[in-house]
């Protein structure tokens, strides 16, 4: 099966937070790391390489607490590594994101305010820009993950723990990719809109989503993923007083997205497809 373009769209929005956290904000995979945050950080990211430039950049480790002012630097990155430098210092990670997401061609992040502890992680950010095969941008966004398990790998941990206490909020998110055309065809509509008052909340796997587009949306079920496989269960999903439940489905299916099986009322999503 040939790699669709499309996939890797479908993806962004899962994944595009866990790669600007995770590039920018590395002191946070070590485990001796009990503070961090950065207040009004700004991402640019083109052609494997990325700028970064925060007001305040604070960090606890091992009782040991550091703060600077007006950080900036720079990351090469490769399908094999993560190289960060901020013009004195040095430091090399394993890249632990698919080839799919260094298909990227830019990312600009604008006005990210982030805090990590012990017990959670939260952040707001005033604009993100994705262009891939087509421009995805989400405005006025926020996110909380509580941190209750323990997994050692840093995009299992990231990811479990959002799906075990986690919410995301945008007030607008503009995407003319095949998101578009999913939302289009199950609501019957020739005109494209942009999804308004996002708002996901996942409580132990179990997730309310409502938006509007063009109708207020309401969809809820129970998302798990275990072995780089996510799997959405859809209990009930309507558009103003209309059940698209079956609807929604059968279009998602119809994508033919690789990597991702519609089977009953499950959407299974096998994150390691390229």
């Amino acid at each position: 099966m040939s790699s669709s373009p499309h996939y890797c769209e479908e993806v962004l929005i899962k994944l595009s937070l866990l790669i600007i956290i995770a590039t920018i904000s590395f002191p946070i995979i070590a485990k001796e790391t009990t503070f961090f945050s950065a207040k009004n950080l700004n991402f640019n990211y083109e052609n494997m390489f990325a700028v970064y430039q925060t007001d305040e950049i604070s960090v606890i480790i091992d009782d040991q607490s550091t703060n600077t002012h007006n950080a900036y630097g720079n990351i090469l990155i490769s399908p094999e590594e993560l190289i960060f430098q901020d013009g004195v210092n040095e430091f090399t990670l394993p890249n632990p994101f698919s080839e799919s997401i260094l298909k990227i061609k830019t990312i600009i992040l604008s006005s990210l305010n982030i805090e990590y502890d012990k017990n959670s992680t939260h952040g707001d950010f005033k604009n993100l820009i994705i262009n891939s095969e087509k421009i995805t941008s989400i405005d006025n966004a926020s996110y909380s993950c509580s941190k209750n398990l323990k997994i050692n790998d840093m995009a299992d941990n990231f990811l479990n723990n959002c799906i075990n206490n986690g919410k995301f909020t945008s007030t607008e998110i503009t995407t003319n990719t095949s998101i578009d055309s999913v939302i289009n065809k199950t609501l019957n509509l020739k005109k494209t809109s942009n999804i308004e008052n996002f708002n996901l909340s996942i409580t132990k796997g179990n997730f309310i989503l409502t938006c509007k587009y063009s109708l207020k949306m309401r969809i809820t079920g129970q998302i798990e993923y275990k072995d780089n496989t996510m799997t959405i269960t859809i209990k009930e999903a309507k558009a103003g007083f209309f059940n698209i439940k079956n609807k929604l489905l059968e279009e998602i299916g119809q994508q033919s997205y690789d990597g991702v099986i519609v089977k009953d009322d499950q959407i299974i999503i096998d994150l390691t497809v390229e």
